[in-house]
Parts: structure tokens; C-alpha cells; sequence
């Protein structure tokens, strides 16, 4: 299975459209949803689908704002994102997924599964990476106020998008980093809500997130399982994705 082997598909949400890339074979035991970071796109998948089985199922979420989805002027909170992701993804998969997320995707997948927001259609999660950690926020500010820390981010966001943040999605940048968000922040309260199967996989020299957080979050979800992959960087599936891959195979 290659990338250019996806299907396209939009589908409509109480948000706007939602557009995906699929392949959900016949018979398919076991799918796979992955929901990719701040200011990516499905393209952020596209090393790791040759390392996927042809037998299982597959979907890449652009999220809203991002990519070919759809960019309401709406306050961009997690629990929004985590709706519109579980909207679309019922109209695509039949039985159950397992969500995966890099980074901000991460956020959303861990507030879906602490909310309940997916449902009961999840038996496990995947947190790539992860941002959304209220600890990681709270020893962030200890150093710097709230203004350095915006304008930080936006400058790791053109870094690691190797583009300029475009006119057209200003506001969903500013709307998904902004203070408002940081009430959905992510402690040991709500992620021990989290009773699903869930495996925190970690670049070892991640510069974006440091690795310690994946200690937090692996401590904060009962029974998580920890994975470190060396040189993974902030995204291990993009630079080391046969071992991402085989991370993966654990839900197998």
C-alpha cells in the first residue's frame, strides 16, 4: 500500500467538511485513524503507509482548519476538533479504531479519550509525541510570559511545517494556541479517565517536546505502554516509520 493508493473522501460534520484519505479493506479486522500536528496535513502520513499491512484499515484525518478540510471562523478547542474527528470518522469505519496522534493530534486524541468523545468505538490510542500536557504549559511559564510563549510557537510551527503560516489560517493557529485553550489542558486527573489501551511512543531527542513529558503521560494513564524510538525526533513516524510501524503492531 502506498500513499497515492488512498482514497479521497469529504465528509460532511455539524462543523464543515471533514477530508480524509482511506483504505479500509474487505474484511478488515483492525483500523488505524491518524490525526497529524499543528499546521500539517494528511501528507505528515505519507513515509509510514508503505510499512502498514495491506489488510488493515486506514484513514488520515485533515482536521478542521488544516489541510483540505474545512476552516470555520470557530473557536478551535479540542473538544471541537475531538467532535468533528469522531463525526467524520463514524461515516467512514464500521466497528472499531484506533486513534492515532502526533503532537497537537496527540492532544486531541487523549482529550477525545478522557471525555469520551470517540465513544466506545476505540480499543486502544496511540500518543505520538504528544502536546497537551498541563505540566509541560505550567514549567513552560515559569520561564517566559504568556505573549513569548505565542510567539515561540509560531515560529516552531514554520520550522517544522518548512513554511510560513498562511494568511487564510491565522485565526486557527491563533484560535488553537491561544490562552483560551489552555483550559483543556491535560493533567493526571483527566488523563487517568483514560481507561483504553493506550502506547506512548517518544522521540529520544525530540526538541520540540522533550521526553521526559512522555514519562508524565505514561504515568498519568493506567497501564500506558512506553516506546522510545532513537533519532524519532518530534515525529517518529516521518523520520524512523518502519519502527513507528512496528510500534504499532502491538494492537495487532
Amino acid at each position: 500500500m502506498m500513499f497515492e493508493d488512498l482514497d479521497s473522501k469529504m465528509v460532511e460534520t455539524r462543523y464543515g467538511q471533514i477530508h480524509a484519505l482511506v483504505h479500509i479493506p474487505l474484511g478488515a479486522k483492525l483500523s488505524f485513524v491518524f490525526l497529524h500536528g499543528l499546521r500539517a496535513d494528511v501528507r505528515s502520513w505519507k513515509r509510514l503507509i508503505p510499512y502498514l499491512g495491506d489488510d488493515i484499515g486506514i484513514v488520515l484525518v485533515d482536521m478542521l482548519g488544516h489541510g483540505e478540510s474545512d476552516a470555520p471562523h470557530i473557536d478551535y478547542t479540542p473538544e471541537v476538533q475531538a467532535s468533528a474527528v469522531s463525526e467524520a470518522v463514524s461515516k467512514i469505519v464500521r466497528g472499531s479504531y484506533v486513534v492515532v496522534g502526533n503532537s497537537y493530534g496527540g492532544w486531541i486524541t487523549a482529550y477525545g479519550a478522557a471525555t469520551g468523545a470517540f465513544g466506545k468505538n476505540i480499543p486502544g490510542i496511540v500518543l505520538e509525541d504528544a502536546a497537551g500536557l498541563r505540566e509541560e504549559m505550567e514549567d513552560t511559564l515559569k520561564s517566559m510570559s504568556y505573549d513569548e510563549f505565542y510567539s515561540m510557537q509560531m515560529k516552531k510551527i514554520s520550522m517544522l511545517n518548512r513554511n510560513e503560516v498562511g494568511e487564510g489560517h491565522d485565526y486557527v493557529v491563533s484560535s488553537i494556541i491561544g490562552i483560551g485553550n489552555t483550559k483543556y489542558l491535560l493533567g493526571s486527573e483527566e488523563l487517568g479517565r483514560i481507561k483504553d489501551r493506550c502506547i506512548v511512543i517518544w522521540g529520544t531527542d525530540d526538541k520540540i517536546i522533550d521526553k521526559k513529558y512522555a514519562y508524565a503521560f505514561g504515568k498519568y494513564i493506567n497501564g500506558s505502554e512506553l516506546v522510545f524510538i532513537d533519532g524519532g525526533g518530534h515525529v517518529p513516524h516521518f523520520l524512523r516509520p518502519s519502527e513507528f510501524a512496528q510500534a504499532l503492531k502491538r494492537f495487532g
